[in-house]
């Protein structure tokens, strides 16, 4: 239990220290069923015993998002690692790109952009990232609305 009231605590209280409130990039070095993971400007590579994982399968070469839990100790696990796709952005779609509604100087190009059923220019979509991205599908539209 002792875990789990550290992340409540950490989720009702905000985060005190500016590495605890961001997420890094991380790198699954080794997959199933003895996942290491290296953290985005670390030489280190770290075991499953320093992350809280979803119940979800991680494979080799897999990038992850990584945040450390605040009140942590050297003996409990101290990240939490989320599979890259848990990330959602609204966007809208040009014909060429899908531009962030948030922040229209952000643009994730159409050529990079897996989308399973044909859109017309300005269709808002559901965008994630590829969990298993390939140089033609680094993003994924998953829902459009209007």
């Amino acid at each position: 239990m002792r875990g789990a009231e550290r992340i409540l605590t950490h989720i009702q209280n905000g985060n005190s220290k500016k590495e605890e409130s961001m997420f890094s990039l991380g790198k699954v070095i080794t997959g199933e069923p003895n996942v290491t993971i290296q953290i985005h400007g670390s030489s280190k590579v770290l075991s499953s015993a320093f992350f809280v994982m979803p119940y979800t399968k991680f494979r080799k070469e897999e990038t992850v998002l990584v945040q450390r839990i605040a009140g942590t100790r050297a003996t409990d696990r101290q990240y939490v690692v989320r599979p890259l796709h848990d990330m959602v952005s609204v966007c809208k779609y040009t014909g060429s790109d899908y531009v962030l509604l948030a922040d229209s100087s952000i643009k994730y190009p159409a050529s990079q952009t897996f989308c399973p059923w044909p859109i017309p220019a300005g269709m808002n979509v559901l965008l994630l990232p590829n969990r298993f991205p390939t140089k033609d599908a680094i993003w994924v539209v998953v829902n459009t609305y209007v």
